[in-house]
């Protein structure tokens, strides 16, 4: 099922679409945790940051939590992809409340 070590690969299915997965090991949510505190994966969501290293553009794409693998649909063929796993902090406006 995982592997227990922090990875992120990319496999190429189709021109349009790279096929994304991933694990973190758990010495390293331990880590995050100390760093940032005991509600960090609480108060974060994932995100996959995807760079198209050949044509010099990124963007991100939400992801949730239960996942350890996405489908990404990508419009630049031919083209060199970086991706990486990271985590945004959920910012709550005064209209959500």
């Amino acid at each position: 099922y995982r592997y227990n070590e922090t990875i992120v690969k990319i496999l190429y299915q189709t021109p349009n679409t790279l096929f994304v997965y991933w694990d973190i090991a758990d010495s390293d949510r331990e880590n995050y945790i100390k760093q940032y505190g005991e509600n960090f994966f609480n108060n974060t969501r994932p995100v996959l940051k995807v760079y198209n290293l050949t044509k010099d553009y990124s963007f991100e794409v939400e992801i949730n939590d239960f996942a350890n693998s996405w489908y990404l649909h990508i419009n630049d063929a031919n083209c060199e992809y970086k991706v990486e796993l990271k985590r945004k902090f959920i910012v709550i406006s005064c209209q959500d409340m």
